[in-house]
């Protein structure tokens, strides 16, 4: 009996059906170009989220700390020279603003006669503060409140030399925070007209 073999035509030009060792190293260096092209790819789109969550961070403080001066200055008698509120002397000047308001009650109704006190000021560093004493007939909330921690200056000016007869006051608040060493900053400006009641 006669043994019959079949045989592939193709399998004569493919003597060898592994990978030569400079084929394996070509693909893992395509790999290893994929792989760092990547990681750059993911670490840039991270330095951009950390940069803009930063960013949103320093005009929200800002924003947040402008509107608390801007809704007491609107509601103001007048700026004060100076005024004595929670036992401290608070001077008016580009740093601190000192603030006489109507006292109000729970309906938000003035109360004839009496005053609120107010002053806005920078602690040491970039804290800022507003410290408020109310009448005894007043709802205002007494007592010192933190607005923000990342103010990097602040700057108040006055539209007459005679805080008496300041009727505009402009405010402006630098933030800052750190995103990945790098320093992102804001600035917030506004004219606030006083009621002057």
């Amino acid at each position: 009996m006669k043994k019959i073999t079949q045989t592939n035509k193709n399998s004569r030009l493919l003597p060898n059906s592994g990978f030569t060792l400079v084929e394996i190293i070509i693909v893992v260096l395509l790999f290893a170009i994929m792989i760092g092209t990547l990681y750059n790819l993911l670490d840039g789109y991270g330095k951009i989220r950390v940069y803009g969550e930063a960013q949103i961070i320093t005009v929200e403080q800002g924003r947040a700390a402008m509107d608390e001066i801007a809704k007491y200055a609107a509601q103001s008698r007048r700026v004060l020279t100076s005024q004595t509120i929670n036992g401290i002397i608070y001077a008016s000047n580009a740093m601190t603003l000192v603030l006489q308001l109507p006292a109000i009650n729970g309906n938000g109704d003035i109360v004839d006669g009496a005053w609120d006190y107010a002053a806005f000021y920078l602690s040491v560093g970039s804290r800022l503060y507003r410290s408020s004493e109310p009448n005894v007939a007043s709802a205002r909330p007494a007592g010192t409140k933190f607005l923000s921690d990342s103010v990097s200056g602040i700057q108040f000016t006055y539209d007459n030399a005679d805080f008496a007869q300041v009727r505009n006051v402009s405010a402006s608040i630098q933030t800052q925070h750190m995103a990945r060493n790098k320093t992102v900053e804001s600035n917030i400006a506004e004219q606030i007209t006083l009621k002057n009641y």
